[in-house]
């Protein structure tokens, strides 16, 4: 968990009203969205096919355009190139705004495939609702014990930080060095039907999770070095499959 607070004198800088209310609509709504057609399915999309394979094609290109925005846009080199026209201060709004467009795309394009590969029984319904009810109350969890957490670029911001990031250690992050994926993994997987076209989904989103999670390491133990390795050798990446680690 990263504390990124200062020690420095300087006021907090708002954001820009519009901007504050487009990320809380756009980045917001687009994971209630999306988590309603994790739960759901896709009960409000546009068709655009019925061949499977045509449908597979535009399902994949929608969920590599979200890995790639997703992950390109917190990349160093990007930020780098991107503080030359966007303010600082501007950065985690605009990222939660461009990511929530591209999420709502992926869901309302979607594309349903009437091939059922596995239908569980459905006295397992029950078992899935207290799966997603676990899954909501982690993400709550995981966000309460990050201090620093704003995933809508919403707070005040400081213009300047002078003190050096300081590695903590709360929550569930004692258990998994990244509960939020975790969490994802779990949320994505709970489901009784599986379509060939929601197995492809969940695969394809199970793979760049974990590979994300691998680029996400390396820009953690660049920023905290040893105490990042230590945590590492500590504490598993996704699955908390090791004693609770004390509180750090």
């Amino acid at each position: 968990m990263i504390d990124g607070m200062s020690t420095d004198n300087s006021q907090p800088v708002k954001l820009p009203v519009p901007l504050k209310y487009a990320s809380l609509f756009l980045g917001g709504g687009s994971l209630v969205y999306f988590v309603c057609f994790l739960i759901l399915g896709p009960r409000v999309s546009i068709h655009l096919t019925s061949d499977p394979a045509s449908a597979l094609v535009a399902n994949t290109g929608l969920s590599l355009l979200f890995f790639i925005q997703h992950s390109l846009m917190v990349r160093r080199p990007f930020k780098k190139r991107a503080a030359r026209y966007l303010p600082e201060r501007f950065e985690p709004a605009v990222y939660a705004i461009v990511s929530g467009l591209t999420l709502i795309l992926v869901v309302l394009f979607r594309q349903h495939s009437d091939i059922v590969l596995v239908s569980l029984p459905v006295w397992l319904k029950p078992v899935q609702g207290l799966m997603v009810l676990i899954c909501l109350a982690g993400f709550l969890w995981a966000g309460r014990s990050l201090d620093s957490l704003d995933p809508m670029g919403i707070r005040p911001r400081r213009q300047s930080r002078t003190d050096p990031p300081v590695l903590k250690i709360a929550g569930p992050y004692q258990y998994v060095r990244h509960p939020m994926y975790f969490f994802t993994l779990v949320l994505i997987w709970s489901t009784t039907v599986f379509t060939l076209d929601r197995l492809v989904f969940n695969l394809l989103w199970t793979v760049w999770i974990c590979v994300g999670a691998r680029w996400e390491e390396r820009d953690l133990v660049r920023l905290f070095g040893r105490d990042y390795c230590d945590y590492q050798s500590a504490v598993p990446m996704l699955l908390p499959v090791k004693p609770r680690l004390k509180d750090r």
